[in-house]
């Protein structure tokens, strides 16, 4: 039993359909013809794209579950005598193959008294390792850091908001224009 593929793997299959949808409905469109139901299912299209890859891509660290567990390094990845930067690890609920720790680190490091035991931080969006500390080294080596806000993934949020209303609007104002055709009064 191992970890589940993480959500951003998802948002990143996701977003090529958004977009290809987003230009079906944009491209090609006259200027007046942006006020139309069509106009604003592509602004919404837009919107959700830039939504998901704030959230699940660009702020998987800032809005996603960390949790933090203690795993087995099961061994390590490394190019001929340079620093490992990838591990296999086991945890209560799984394993996970294949992870980048948050830097390189030399393998003797983690492999003291016959025990490789650590303590982490793991994104469950993205799978990524924020920190990792050692359990068997005394004093406990500590590899990365806690996560920070990203301000780019808080921007991308922002901006998917603005258009989503801004969808909301074009599609008012659209539905507005098409049963208001033949009221001429005010």
């Amino acid at each position: 039993m191992g970890y589940p593929l993480p959500i951003a793997v998802y948002a990143y299959l996701t977003l090529p359909v958004l977009i290809i949808g987003t230009l079906l409905c944009l491209v090609g469109m006259p200027r007046k013809a942006w006020v139309s139901k069509k106009g604003a299912v592509g602004v919404f299209l837009l919107a959700l794209a830039v939504l998901i890859h704030g959230i699940f891509i660009t702020g998987a660290a800032t809005f996603g579950p960390k949790s933090v567990m203690t795993a087995e390094i099961i061994t390590f990845r490394c190019a001929y005598n340079q620093p490992c930067d990838i591990a296999i690890l086991s945890t209560n609920k799984g394993y996970l193959d294949n992870v980048r720790l948050p830097q390189p680190v030399d393998m003797e490091t983690f492999y003291q008294n016959n025990r490789n035991f650590v303590t982490l931080q793991l994104s469950l969006w993205d799978a990524r390792i924020h920190w990792i500390r050692t359990d068997n080294t005394s004093p406990p080596t500590i590899v990365g850091h806690p996560p920070t806000v990203s301000y780019y993934a808080v921007a991308e949020v922002v901006i998917g908001a603005a258009l989503f209303y801004l969808a909301w609007l074009v599609w008012r104002e659209a539905k507005r224009r098409r049963f208001g055709a033949g009221d001429v009064s005010v």
